[in-house]
C-alpha cells in the first residue's frame, strides 16, 4: 500500500534504504548517496535558548527529509550519516 493509499507519507525504513544502498553500482552510489552531517548542530550557540532553536530547526528539517523519501543507510557514527532516497531522482546537493 502506497502513502497515498492511506493519506500518510510512505516512509522508507532503515532496512530498505540500506537494501537499496547495497544494490547500488559505483557510480550510482556516489550519485544516490547523501552524507548528512549531525555533529556540529549547535556550535556557536551562545545561550541554551539559542541551542534548542538551532537542534529544534535541524530535527524538522531532518524529519522533512524523511517525509521526503530519505532514510539513513546505516546508524550515524561519529556524528557522520549517509542517506539514501528510495526515488533516484532525488538528490539534496548537485556536483559543481
Amino acid at each position: 500500500m502506497r502513502a497515498e493509499d492511506n493519506g500518510k507519507p510512505r516512509l522508507l525504513t532503515p532496512r530498505e534504504a540500506a537494501d537499496i544502498a547495497g544494490e547500488l553500482g559505483e557510480e550510482d552510489f556516489e550519485a544516490r548517496l547523501e552524507s548528512l552531517c549531525v555533529k556540529w548542530v549547535a556550535d556557536e550557540a551562545e545561550t541554551l535558548t539559542e541551542a534548542s532553536l538551532m537542534l529544534r530547526d535541524f530535527a524538522e528539517w531532518l524529519l522533512e527529509l524523511e517525509l521526503d523519501g530519505w532514510q539513513l543507510v546505516d546508524p550515524v557514527d561519529g556524528g557522520h550519516g549517509l542517506m539514501v532516497n528510495e526515488d533516484p531522482e532525488k538528490q539534496l546537493s548537485r556536483p559543481a
